[in-house]
């Protein structure tokens, strides 16, 4: 009980205090001949940097594509056709931090997706650890 009277009476204390005030009370907690005052010096220039324009070349093989394509890689939106499609790996038991609860999770660990070309996408997932 204390401590909570303690704590309301430095609230009430603190309530409408400014930022400058609070700096002022924070510094009286250090003795003045602690106390440093020193200002920075000038700002150091950094040379400039002309304006380029870049130019950038898009290797289809390297972005997941064939050399024939003119696009490549997913096209959105992916959608699952068969949930039951789905892999997992094997179950896993979480508990709540209290202790009292638990969980049973399969934690998926490949799904099969299409995308809007028709193409088939396969997300595969890295097992996770428990905590």
């Amino acid at each position: 009980m204390v401590g909570e009277a303690a704590t309301a009476g430095l609230n009430r204390a603190w309530t409408g205090r400014t930022d400058e005030r609070l700096a002022e009370e924070i510094g009286k907690l250090t003795p003045p001949e602690k106390r440093k005052h020193q200002t920075l010096g000038p700002a150091r220039t950094a040379a400039s940097i002309e304006a380029q324009t870049g130019i950038g070349k898009l290797n289809v093989a390297d972005a997941g594509g064939d050399s024939d394509s003119t696009a490549a890689g997913i096209t959105p939106p992916l959608t699952e056709p068969d949930v039951s499609a789905r892999e997992y790996y094997d179950p896993q038991t979480l508990t709540s931090s209290d202790g009292l609860f638990t969980f049973e999770v399969r934690p998926i660990a490949k799904a099969v997706f299409m995308d809007a070309a028709g193409q088939r996408v396969e997300l595969i997932y890295a097992e996770p650890l428990l905590p």
